[in-house]
C-alpha cells in the first residue's frame, strides 16, 4: 500500500443516490406556529466561524472557490423560515440548510435527504426516497449533518406532493433540504421511567427550545448555547480510514481489520466511522457484501448482549448512522457469556473464548471482510491476548491508537513481518498504522455526568425490557419487571438440569444457595456434551462441581424467586429471547451465576411513577442475634458514584 489517500468526498455521476426503498409519510398539514426561538451569535462566535476553511467544491466544475465571509452562516433555527413542522403520524420537520451549514441533532430519529446532499462523518450522501435511522445519544459526541450538493447529473426533489409547495415556495433558495421524523424507537427513550438519571441520555428537556418539544424523539441543538460534544475527525484518522476504505472498494484481498489502544482512546468510534465509510462506498457501487464483526469488549459491547463477546454478521448496506445502542440488523453467529464487564476477572476463560470465536470464523467463513472491536486491555496478560489474536486472526490492517502513556505498552505487541495464509506457503504482509488516539479537549462542554458503569446499566435494562423484535425494530416496556408475572421453569431432573457458580462458590451450603440466586442475573446455556455425573444435588439444587466450558449461550435472566417444594424457578427473560428459549427447552439447560450485577432499579422500585409498588427482595424481618447489616459510607464518593 502506498501513501496516496483515497478522496472519499469526491463526487461522481455514479452517485445518483436513488433507491427503491420507500421513506414516505402519510397525509399531513403544515403547522403554522409562531417563531419561538431566534439565535444571536456574539462577536467571538462569528470570528471563530470566519476563521474556518470556507471553500466548497463546485457542482459543475472540479475546482474550489472561496466562500465570502458574509455568506457563511451558522444554522439559526427559525420556525416557518428554515424549519417547517408537519402534523403527521411521525411528527416530522422539514429543514432547509444553506451552503456548508451544520445541523446538530440529538436523540433517535429518521433522516431523509429531500434535496441536494449531506456530508456525515466525511461521507457524502445524495438525496433519495430512502432514509436513515440516526442514533445520537447526548452521552456520546454528536456528528454534524452538513449541507452539500447533489453529486449526480439529474437532481430530483424527493418529497410527497402535499409538501411540494413548502419546498418550492419557502425553501427553494436552500442548498440542502432534509426531513427529520420521529423514530419508531421512541420506546427506547423511555428508560428514564425506570431510571430517572437516564432522562438526559438521548434528549434533554432543557434543550427543547429550537423548534423541538417533548413530543419529539429528537432535539435540534444550538452549537453555541447548548452543552454537548461535537464529533470531529482529524486528518490523521481520516487519512488512515481513506486508505483502508480504498482497499475495501477495490477488494484487492480479504480484509481483516484490528484496532488496538488503551481505554477511552476511540477504538469503537474509529471502527464505527470506518464501517460508515464502507456503507457509503457500498451504497454508491450497490455492493451487498456482509461484514463480520468480532465484538470482544464485554464492558462496552457494540452488538453483543451485556457482558458477552461474540462473532456476528451485519449488512454493510444497513440504513443506520451514529451510535446505535440497539442493533437488530445483525445475524449472531456465536456468542459467549463472560459474566463480567472486565476480561481481567477471567483472563484464561476470556482467552479461551476468543479462541472459540476465531475457530468459528476460520472454519465457516472465507474471503470476507471482518473487523475486531477490542477492549482497552494492553498491559500484562492483555498483551498475551493481543499477540494471540494477531498470530491467529492474521489481520491485514492493524490500527494502533497511541497516547503518551500507552506507547510503552504497545511496544510489547509483536507484529510479524508477514503471515503464512494458506497451506501452499503463500504469505501476506500486514499494514500497520500508528496514530494518535482521540483526546478530549478539557475546554469542550461535556453534557452528561454518566460514567461507563451507567451506560452498561442502560444497555442491561434495555436488554431485559425488550419485549418484541420484528423487521429490525424492537419494542420496549420499561414498566418494572416485578409488575409482571415471571416465567416458570422447573429445575432438577428436568428443565434446568445444572447450576454452575464461580469456582470459589462451588461449595456453598444448601441453605445459602437460594439466597445466592434470588434477585440475581444469570445466564441460561445449553450443553450438548453434558454429563450428569458432574452434578451433585444440594437439597433440590443440581450443582455442577466441575466447571463446564463448552456451553452455548441462550439468554440472560433475572431470577425473581424459587419455589423449593415444587422445584420451580420464577424468572424474567427478555421477550425477544423467549422463542429462542422455547426452541431449546428440550435440551440440557444450565444456569450460570457469575459477576453480572442486577440493576438496583429492578430491586428497589422507589420511583415517582411506581411509588405504590411493593419492594421485592427486601426484608423487614427482625435480625437474628449477632446478625449485622452492611452500611455504606456516604462521606466518601468517587466521581463514578455521582449520578448528577
Amino acid at each position: 500500500m502506498n501513501g496516496d489517500s483515497l478522496n472519499i468526498l469526491s463526487y461522481t455521476n455514479e452517485d445518483s443516490g436513488d433507491s427503491s426503498d420507500e421513506f414516505i409519510g402519510s397525509s399531513t398539514e403544515v403547522s403554522r406556529e409562531p417563531i419561538d426561538f431566534i439565535n444571536e451569535a456574539n462577536d467571538s462566535d462569528k470570528e471563530e466561524y470566519e476563521a474556518h476553511d470556507n471553500t466548497y467544491t463546485s457542482k459543475d466544475q472540479n475546482i474550489t472557490k472561496p466562500l465570502s465571509k458574509n455568506k457563511f452562516q451558522f444554522f439559526d433555527p427559525k420556525l416557518n423560515n428554515n424549519i417547517f413542522k408537519l402534523r403527521d403520524q411521525n411528527d416530522s420537520m422539514i429543514i432547509g440548510l444553506a451552503k456548508k451549514q451544520m445541523l446538530y441533532i440529538s436523540g433517535i430519529f429518521r433522516l431523509q435527504i429531500i434535496k441536494g446532499g449531506i456530508v456525515y462523518n466525511n461521507n457524502h450522501y445524495d438525496s433519495s426516497t430512502s432514509g436513515f435511522t440516526v442514533w445520537h445519544p447526548l452521552v456520546s459526541s454528536i456528528a454534524a449533518i452538513q449541507s452539500s450538493y447533489f453529486s449526480g447529473w439529474n437532481e430530483y426533489i424527493h418529497i410527497e406532493e402535499e409538501y411540494r409547495d413548502i419546498v418550492e415556495l419557502y425553501l427553494k433558495e436552500f442548498t440542502c433540504i432534509v426531513k427529520i421524523s420521529n423514530s419508531n424507537k421512541e420506546l427506547a427513550l423511555e428508560s428514564s421511567r425506570l431510571y430517572p438519571e437516564f432522562a438526559g441520555f438521548w434528549n434533554d428537556k432543557k434543550l427543547c427550545h429550537n423548534g423541538s418539544s417533548k413530543k419529539y424523539t429528537f432535539t435540534i441543538l444550538n452549537e453555541f448555547s447548548d452543552h454537548f460534544n461535537k464529533l470531529s475527525i482529524n486528518q490523521e484518522w481520516n487519512s488512515v480510514m481513506e486508505m483502508i476504505t480504498r482497499d475495501f472498494k477495490e477488494y484487492k484481498t480479504e480484509l481483516r481489520i484490528l484496532v488496538l489502544g488503551g481505554k477511552n482512546t476511540g477504538k469503537s468510534s474509529f471502527l464505527r466511522i470506518l464501517l460508515e465509510n464502507f456503507k457509503a462506498e457500498s451504497l454508491k457501487k450497490k455492493k451487498t457484501e456482509d461484514i463480520y464483526y468480532f465484538d470482544t469488549d464485554p464492558g462496552q459491547p457494540e452488538v453483543s448482549d451485556p457482558e458477552c463477546i461474540s462473532l456476528s454478521k451485519m449488512s454493510v448496506r444497513n440504513r443506520m448512522l451514529g451510535h446505535a445502542f440497539i442493533r437488530n440488523d445483525i445475524e449472531m453467529i456465536k456468542q459467549i457469556y463472560l459474566g463480567s464487564s472486565s476480561p481481567q476477572d477471567f483472563p484464561n476463560e476470556y482467552l479461551a473464548s476468543i479462541r472459540k470465536l476465531l475457530e468459528s470464523f476460520e472454519n465457516n467463513i472465507k474471503n470476507a471482510t471482518s473487523v475486531i472491536n477490542m477492549p482497552g486491555w494492553i498491559k500484562g496478560f492483555g498483551t498475551v491476548v493481543v499477540n494471540y489474536i494477531i498470530n491467529n486472526y492474521k489481520p491485514t490492517h492493524i490500527v494502533i491508537l497511541e497516547t503518551n502513556s500507552s506507547k510503552n505498552n504497545t511496544e510489547e505487541i509483536k507484529i510479524p513481518a508477514e503471515y503464512e495464509v494458506d497451506s501452499y506457503g503463500e504469505t501476506t504482509r500486514p499494514f500497520v498504522f500508528k496514530i494518535n488516539a482521540h483526546s478530549q479537549n478539557p475546554s469542550e462542554k461535556v453534557h452528561s455526568s454518566l460514567a461507563a458503569s451507567h451506560i452498561r446499566t442502560y444497555k442491561l435494562l434495555t436488554h431485559l425490557h425488550a419485549i418484541s423484535c420484528s423487521n429490525y425494530e424492537t419494542d420496549f416496556d420499561f414498566e418494572p419487571l416485578v409488575h409482571k408475572a415471571p416465567l416458570q421453569i422447573s429445575y432438577g431432573h428436568s428443565g434446568i438440569t445444572g447450576i454452575q457458580f464461580l469456582e470459589e462458590f462451588s461449595n456453598l451450603n444448601k441453605e445459602d444457595i437460594e439466597n445466592s440466586l434470588v434477585g440475581t442475573i444469570v445466564a441460561i446455556n445449553t450443553c450438548e456434551t453434558f454429563n450428569g455425573n458432574a452434578v451433585e444435588f444440594e437439597g433440590s439444587f443440581p450443582i455442577i462441581k466441575k466447571r463446564l466450558h463448552n456451553m452455548k449461550f441462550l439468554t440472560l435472566a433475572l431470577i425473581h424467586s424459587i419455589d423449593i417444594k415444587k422445584s420451580i424457578l420464577n424468572i424474567y427473560i427478555p421477550g425477544t429471547k423467549r422463542k429462542l428459549l422455547s426452541d431449546n427447552i428440550n435440551k440440557t439447560l444450565i444456569i450460570e451465576r457469575k459477576k453480572t450485577e442486577t440493576p438496583i432499579q429492578e430491586l428497589n422500585v422507589n420511583i415517582k411513577n411506581y411509588e405504590n409498588v411493593n419492594k421485592p427482595f427486601l426484608s423487614a424481618a427482625t435480625r437474628k442475634k449477632h446478625e449485622h447489616v452492611w452500611k455504606v459510607r456516604k462521606n466518601i464518593k468517587r466521581r463514578g458514584h455521582r449520578m448528577k
